[in-house]
């Protein structure tokens, strides 16, 4: 009967991804290059053009590592340069991320219909679609967390190392993930002596040492290139309002699961009343866009920024990021005092792990050069399975 289940609902996610990945290739395979992507490309071709060595690696004029690059330059050479021809391997990446993400949902859940529900609600994301058919860097790294996850569930280290591998060498800030498996693991062993998870903290500290090696060869974080001159005195200082970006987004992101599960985030009092308490932080540390993106003429952090000013006149825009905030805080203390208590209880599980995702995102995040929108999207998946664990887990009882 489960595996019936499972059919059924990958049959329907099949034909779901068949017409709206289609029209999305249809409309993108029409549009020149779509934002960043027309310095990724050229990046690809560069790689394409100079090799895939030690000078290109510690040279190539990005910011973020390297993987992507050399992945689509590698297609590029088994094929062309051209850049419809590149978009192809994007909607590879895409569907090998939504099936991973389905399936991985579908074995946690065994409810064919909330999988299917979730699953979509991923897909239909503004930014997932922008993901899903150009040359971006960033539908990598989610597919790493997601295939992360599936190997601890599976108990299997090497699979867990390859995908925090992938994800570190596609995204630094995807350290975020690494550490909170290392953190969980050490914990969990430090607990319960099981050599266990030894083997998968050895797994999450192995798949550091290629990034360690690049910041050796780069002589810092980044290649060594214009763009790391130019955006390098904002990197590695915390910015609050940074973090408070990444808490409204919490909310603002997953508003139809926190609606849905409402009483998860928004029944306790202590945390309401601690909510109401934090929520001045905001008026310290307004939204607004970093130095980085000005430089670039880009006065805003995202979409739901750009939508905002179309809706509201611009100086009321800070009273609805201050509304979000005040309601993503809840969700915040509710990640933290839910952790709190699993650990009082030595309850050591997979809603722990993502907690701690949640934890350590908002703790490095702030820490980048630049605050924007999508670079909460590899959160996204993982906390839509926080959320559905948890939802379970109350239904039980």
């Amino acid at each position: 009967m489960k595996s019936l289940n499972y059919k059924k609902s990958l049959l329907i996610l099949l034909l779901f991804l068949l017409l709206f990945e289609g029209s999305v290739a249809v409309i993108g395979f029409q549009q020149s290059s779509w934002s960043d992507e027309g310095h990724f490309v050229r990046t690809v071709q560069w790689f394409g053009e100079e090799g895939i060595g030690l000078k290109t690696i510690k040279h190539y004029n990005e910011m973020s590592t390297p993987f992507p690059f050399i992945l689509y330059s590698l297609w590029g050479r088994m094929l062309n340069f051209e850049l419809n021809t590149l978009r192809l391997l994007s909607i590879i990446i895409t569907l090998v991320t939504y099936l991973s993400f389905h399936y991985l949902l579908f074995q946690l859940l065994e409810n064919k219909w909330l999988t299917l529900a979730s699953t979509i609600f991923l897909i239909i994301h503004p930014y997932m679609i922008g993901f899903s058919i150009f040359v971006f860097t960033d539908m990598i790294p989610i597919a790493a967390s997601i295939l992360g996850i599936i190997a601890i569930q599976r108990r299997n280290a090497f699979v867990l190392m390859l995908a925090s591998m992938v994800g570190l060498l596609s995204r630094q800030y995807f350290i975020f993930f690494t550490i909170a498996c290392g953190v969980f693991f050490l914990i969990s062993f430090w607990f319960k002596r099981d050599n266990h998870y030894v083997k998968m903290l050895m797994g999450c500290m192995l798949s550091v040492l290629p990034l360690l090696g690049l910041f050796v060869l780069w002589k810092g974080f980044s290649p060594q290139n214009e763009v790391n001159d130019l955006y390098l005195g904002e990197a590695f200082r915390f910015h609050p309002s940074y973090l408070n970006l990444y808490i409204i987004l919490l909310f603002i992101y997953l508003l139809p699961l926190v609606v849905w599960r409402w009483k998860l985030f928004y029944s306790n009092k202590k945390i309401l009343i601690t909510s109401a308490l934090l929520s001045s932080f905001y008026l310290l540390f307004p939204i607004e866009a970093s130095k980085a993106a000005l430089s670039e003429n880009v006065h805003t952090v995202g979409y739901f920024h750009k939508l905002i000013r179309l809706i509201i006149p611009t100086h009321f825009e800070q009273v609805v990021f201050c509304a979000a905030f005040l309601l993503g805080i809840p969700i915040v203390l509710s990640v933290v005092n839910n952790s709190y208590d699993r650990l009082r209880s030595r309850q050591f599980d997979l809603i722990l792990l993502l907690n701690l995702t949640v934890i350590f995102f908002l703790l490095i995040m702030p820490f980048s050069y630049l605050n924007w929108e999508k670079y909460f999207m590899p959160l996204v998946p993982l906390t839509i399975l926080q959320i559905l664990l948890v939802h379970q887990e109350q239904q039980r009882f």
